[in-house]
């Protein structure tokens, strides 16, 4: 009876589904010939080019050097026994190993130039090379690994757009596959045909079942046509090419818009990196009723002149902009989760008279639903005292709030009552985030214990005089703290705040 059940393809999903590691499943391989096949086909369901193909050759087929052996194409046809098995092939970032363009040719002819003969099984194909020489010699033979039109679903292809014939394979790729539910482009030249420069794959078949969109260089005049997609559920834009609608909130209802209320029914997930107002352009072509669930939003612009007070005033018209834009064009109902960071933040140590002024982020609090906020920009974030009530009241769900204040000399709005408040009051808060005033913390902050439950605190700049108040205030009233955070820059002297800091996180984080 115990023979019989390990040939039932059910109990062997069952047995590999608890191993973790490619190096189990090949122990139970050899320890069980009833083990043998089922464990291959799991050793096999994802491979990463181009290691795995090599460990199958023959050795005197292949060597390690710049110049490529002679290849006997008899000896090559064992590559097939174990590919075919795969279901998911990765040979994109990071994998700088590769097969010479003569390696690959003598590939074909050994499996006499059938398309996708070395994965029948294939579900997923990543072939995004990290760099521009990679591409051009692995593109050639894409074909070897491009799996059958009823079994492919994921896709994941780096492209030069300035070679003609790469850009025709693209065509007939997309063509052969017109049922993708997930598909990613990355164009590797920024010059070359408009089919992949200005995204025209996207008109070329209907889609009807893609869910996941990842594209660069988005122009403007496509954003209706990726509206209509039935399917996209999460759509990924690298620097977009949409310019402002407004600099300034239209008044009343009688909002500038492109897309129709029915448009991107199904989106939930939006992420737009861009180093531009681009991707505030993007928003605000979205209709108010769309059901985006997760934004996020990445910038990798620094300010124009750090040392300019006009640069600073520029770039914190831009923020406002964008924080107004998602106020006006993103649903209160569905909004759950919302990330907007620079990834080039910079930090001031005496900003002037303007920077003392805070980006007013009081246009979000209309996000009732919200369960992680996280805004870090270089014009810096932070609360007033009078805003602080307004935090539980209106993300009263909220899990994970961020806050970053990049200048170091700007003194908090809050103090330690405020942030207890904040902490005491949100019950599902267990990552903060938040500068606040520490110095004023005194003998009698630590009388009554409060009932807060995060776990997680980053305190940026956080002015602080008595280390030793602070910590007994917080292992007080925050009984659940596990972490404590604070900036600290590693190429530069710590400041006397950072030192207090210091003292406090290693009593809180050792204990």
């Amino acid at each position: 009876m115990t023979q019989q059940c390990l040939h039932l393809p059910e109990v062997l999903r069952l047995i590999f589904g608890g191993l973790s590691t490619k190096k189990d499943m090949l122990s139970a391989a050899l320890a069980c010939h009833a083990f043998l096949e089922a464990a291959l086909d799991e050793i096999w369901h994802s491979i990463v080019l181009f290691r795995p193909l090599i460990s199958c050759l023959p050795t005197d087929t292949w060597e390690t050097r710049e110049e490529t052996p002679p290849i006997s194409t008899n000896k090559l046809n064992v590559v097939g026994t174990h590919t075919g098995r795969s279901q998911e092939i990765f040979g994109g970032h990071g994998h700088t190993t590769i097969l010479s363009p003569e390696f690959l040719q003598a590939l074909e002819v050994a499996t006499h130039l059938q398309r996708g003969i070395l994965s029948p099984l294939v579900t997923q194909l990543d072939w995004n090379p990290s760099s521009y020489q990679l591409l051009l010699k692995t593109f050639p033979s894409f074909s070897l690994f491009l799996g059958p039109i009823d079994r492919t679903e994921a896709l994941r292809i780096g492209i030069c757009s300035s070679i003609r014939t790469q850009v025709d394979a693209l065509r007939y790729i997309l063509n052969y596959l017109p049922s993708l539910k997930a598909l990613s482009i990355s164009n590797k030249t920024s010059q070359g045909d408009p089919f992949v420069r200005e995204c025209g794959y996207l008109t070329s078949s209907p889609w009807h079942n893609l869910e996941t969109l990842s594209t660069s260089d988005l122009p403007e005049h496509l954003i209706p046509c990726l509206s209509t997609l039935p399917r996209l559920a999460s759509l990924t834009l690298y620097e977009p090419k949409i310019p402002l609608l407004y600099t300034s909130l239209p008044l009343g209802e009688g909002q500038i818009r492109t897309v129709p209320p029915h448009g991107f029914s199904s989106l939930r997930t939006l992420d737009i990196t861009s180093s531009s107002v681009h991707a505030t352009g993007f928003l605000q072509r979205l209709h108010p009723r769309n059901q985006i669930r997760d934004l996020t939003l990445r910038f990798d612009y620094a300010l124009d002149n750090s040392d300019d007070e006009i640069g600073i005033i520029e770039y914190r018209n831009k923020a406002q902009l964008l924080v107004q834009t998602i106020h006006a064009h993103l649903n209160s109902l569905c909004l759950r989760e919302l990330d907007v960071y620079d990834e080039i933040c910079e930090e001031f140590e005496e900003p002037f008279e303007s920077a003392a002024q805070m980006l007013d982020i009081s246009p979000l609090f209309k996000f009732n639903e919200l369960r992680i906020m996280k805004l870090s920009l270089n014009d810096g974030v932070g609360l007033t005292a009078a805003q602080v009530p307004l935090v539980h009241q209106s993300w009263p769900k909220i899990e994970t709030l961020e806050l970053e204040n990049a200048f170091a000399g700007r003194q908090p709005h809050i103090d330690h009552v405020h942030f207890l408040e904040i902490a005491t009051k949100c019950r599902s808060l267990r990552t903060l985030t938040l500068s606040f005033d520490a110095s004023r913390v005194g003998e009698g902050d630590r009388d009554s214990a409060t009932a807060v439950c995060t776990k997680t605190l980053y305190v940026g700049h956080s002015p602080i005089e008595s280390p030793s108040l602070v910590i007994s205030f917080l292992m007080t009233h925050f009984s659940e703290l596990k972490v404590l955070h604070n900036d600290r820059s590693e190429s530069d002297p710590p400041t006397e705040y950072e030192e207090r800091w210091q003292v406090v996180s290693r009593a809180i984080n050792d204990q």
